[in-house]
């Protein structure tokens, strides 16, 4: 897609992202990488202008790796996985008599499996089976599983199955196992239970198409925030100072967070977002009517190829809009806004968000005017605290409250921020202080 609605400040530099038909990422500044080097703190941020990453705050930076690193770790884990399709002739479910748990034993290709099955492989195949998660975690914690695996089993047996997406009665289950050590030694365990259409897309063929699409020109980005079980990976990826179209002494830079999830919890996510170099506060942008992020369901064909693609085609679009969101940061530095604590009930209010995410929110504005004392009072700093008030949650919470800094700041124009800004200021006028306290009871000021 071109950028048919907005024409993105033009850069100080060539535009530095092209996709390409092989999907590989053109790049038009190579820096070469030394493995030696270290970077020095030469600024008051700490960091070394001079460096690759030296827009990075060196707090930061030492908390981050080479994707290649954490490439190896996933490829490893990688080798311990394993998927079958099991026929659903036959297929029954079984209770383990020394422990508690559910085991999953079926036909595969003319052999058989008994796999112990995880609590949240046996909620997925209750999903199916029509028999809620609530009593299916009720049997287990209450150490039913004989029961449990008795009424699986009859559901089974009389084909009581959900259809598959794209209509029709599945013929067979994609169950993925994992080896995994337990007390009585080295077992493959089912740790979930999928439809037949689902398409594959591990934490491995993700991170795969990212490092070889930075390595491809000779460049090595940096991974921070990570957030790996085996099954779902979550994390952000920093850009070398090429890949950031704005000037380096702005105070921010660009990466990308990337999310999936190998077992039916979510899509593969890859979205650009912009972070501030004394504390890595991050903001996702999106656009209405700009494909500007990935968000791939494990549904159809895809393949590592196709995705690889497709990344490459996100972060050529998304990119250059970094000197955009930057500006709508200083925009935001100069819009006073007069009652803080009702601003962030309104924005609660308009976002739908809970008085406990106020209150974190309100928590993060008094944290973060700390270090930005000049800008205390200001539009800035109402969306700098909730980014702040992001780093305290899980993944997903995060990137959701950073998507909703990004949509506070990624109007159009000036015109249209301004009249956003106004129309913020205005509603929160109108909030009683009952109405307030429904979504936050910390005053900031």
């Amino acid at each position: 897609m071109s950028f048919v609605e907005f024409d993105p400040p033009a850069p100080s530099r060539p535009v530095v992202l092209a996709s390409t038909d092989n999907g590989r990422l053109a790049h038009l500044e190579t820096p070469t990488i030394d493995p030696t080097a270290e970077v020095n703190a030469k600024t008051e941020l700490g960091h070394d202008a001079n460096a690759l990453f030296g827009h990075v705050a060196m707090t930061w930076l030492r908390k981050t790796r080479p994707l290649s690193e954490l490439r190896a770790d996933v490829a490893a884990d990688a080798t311990k996985k394993v998927d079958v399709k099991v026929l659903l002739d036959g297929l029954k479910v079984g209770h383990r008599h020394l422990r508690q748990g559910l085991t999953l034993s079926g036909a595969v290709n003319g052999d058989s499996i008994i796999w112990p099955m995880r609590t949240s492989a046996a909620e997925q195949l209750g999903a199916r089976l029509k028999i809620p998660s609530a009593a299916v975690g009720y049997h287990l914690e209450q150490g039913e599983d004989d029961l449990l695996a008795e009424s699986m089993t009859r559901a089974l047996g009389r084909r009581q199955i959900a259809d598959d997406e794209g209509g029709g009665r599945p013929t067979h289950f994609l169950v993925r196992g994992k080896q995994t050590q337990t007390a009585l030694g080295n077992e493959v365990q089912a740790r979930a239970i999928l439809s037949s259409r689902y398409a594959v897309l591990d934490n491995s063929d993700v991170v795969d198409a990212l490092d070889d699409l930075f390595r491809g020109q000779n460049v090595e980005a940096r991974s921070s925030h990570e957030d790996w079980n085996g099954d779902s990976l979550n994390f952000n990826l920093l850009l070398p100072d090429t890949y950031t179209e704005k000037p380096n002494d702005s105070g921010y830079a660009s990466g990308v967070t990337i999310a999936n999830n190998e077992v039916g919890g979510g899509s593969v996510r890859v979205e650009p977002f912009l972070f501030r170099v004394i504390c890595v506060n991050g903001i996702i942008w999106s656009r209405t009517g700009l494909e500007l992020n990935l968000k791939q369901r494990h549904v159809g064909v895809i393949s590592p190829r196709m995705l690889k693609a497709q990344i490459a085609q996100v972060l050529d679009r998304a990119l250059p809009f970094t000197a955009q969101i930057v500006e709508n940061l200083e925009l935001a530095k100069q819009v006073p806004i007069p009652n803080l604590t009702a601003t962030i009930a309104t924005l609660c209010r308009d976002m739908g968000l809970p008085k406990s995410t106020g209150n974190n929110w309100a928590k993060g504005y008094l944290t973060e005017a700390r270090t930005t004392e000049a800008f205390r009072g200001t539009a800035f700093a109402v969306v700098n605290g909730l980014t702040r008030a992001a780093q305290e949650l899980d993944a997903e919470g995060r990137r959701n409250l950073e998507r909703m800094a990004g949509n506070i700041l990624m109007p159009r124009n000036q015109r249209e921020f301004d009249v956003r800004w106004e129309g913020i200021r205005d509603r929160a006028k109108t909030l009683s202080r009952d109405e307030v306290n429904q979504y936050v009871t910390i005053a900031v000021a």
